[in-house]
């Protein structure tokens, strides 16, 4: 049997494939993180009717496009990540427990303007903003990575899942956005590439009796007797204390 590797290629979108999302994440919880790395945008879309909005926002992405060189940051991102591919993808997959599908040839990680980094699970793609540099865009990518193959183990795991399960705002979803703190902290990942894993900020405030709820996950992660072991304890306690998952 031939076991895979998916390569990670970096390639482009531009404004009008990523409008709809710019779009979506400026009217929901997303708004903070776009206005945090285009503070002048906030002003441009005070006291606009949400008839003029759109405009204004893609006006505002086109022109920062102009002037972004995509396609270079594209090759420097290519550059930066090919000497670690396959080391983390093997990592992935024996920290996971489960084999890359075999129809999982490509993950496709695409420059844009847009600040946050949403994956597209049913096309393995996700985005990765071009202001990255590569220190930021490695940890980003390799969580990103780590759904693709979460899922597959979840699903062997959890046979009934339903897909729409997986996105936003599921508890399922959130699950699989909090556990990556204590899963990319093996050191099977961190002697790849050594870094600092990050959640969403909220997920750090949270405490259940006094304690960092990433530190129960922690613990839970350090004494599974498999991965799969580790998914099971994680959604108990994940719905035991669905309250207060964010």
């Amino acid at each position: 049997m031939t076991i895979i590797t998916p390569k990670l290629e970096f390639e482009t979108a531009s404004v009008e494939q990523i409008i709809d999302v710019l779009n979506g994440f400026l009217e929901g919880d997303k708004k903070g993180w776009i206005f945090s790395a285009y503070p002048e945008l906030r002003g441009k879309l005070e006291g606009k009717p949400k008839s003029k909005r759109e405009e204004v926002i893609y006006d505002f992405f086109k022109n920062i496009e102009k002037k972004a060189d995509l396609e270079k940051k594209s090759r420097e991102f290519q550059r930066s990540w090919d000497d670690i591919n396959d080391k983390i993808m093997k990592a992935l997959s024996n920290i996971v427990e489960i084999e890359w599908p075999d129809n999982c040839k490509i993950i496709t990680g695409r420059v844009t303007v847009n600040p946050v980094c949403p994956r597209y699970l049913d096309f393995r793609t996700f985005d990765v903003n071009y202001q990255f540099d590569a220190n930021k865009m490695r940890p980003v990518s390799i969580h990103e990575l780590l759904h693709f193959i979460y899922f597959e183990k979840w699903k062997e795991t959890f046979p009934r899942a339903k897909r729409r399960e997986f996105d936003n705002p599921y508890l399922v979803w959130k699950l699989s956005e909090i556990v990556p703190k204590a899963i990319l902290s093996d050191k099977r990942i961190q002697r790849v590439y050594k870094n600092e894993p990050q959640v969403y900020n909220k997920f750090y405030d949270i405490k259940i009796k006094d304690r960092a709820m990433l530190d129960y996950f922690q613990e839970i992660y350090e004494d599974r007797k498999d991965f799969a072991d580790f998914l099971r304890k994680s959604w108990a306690f994940a719905n035991k204390h669905k309250d207060k998952m964010g």
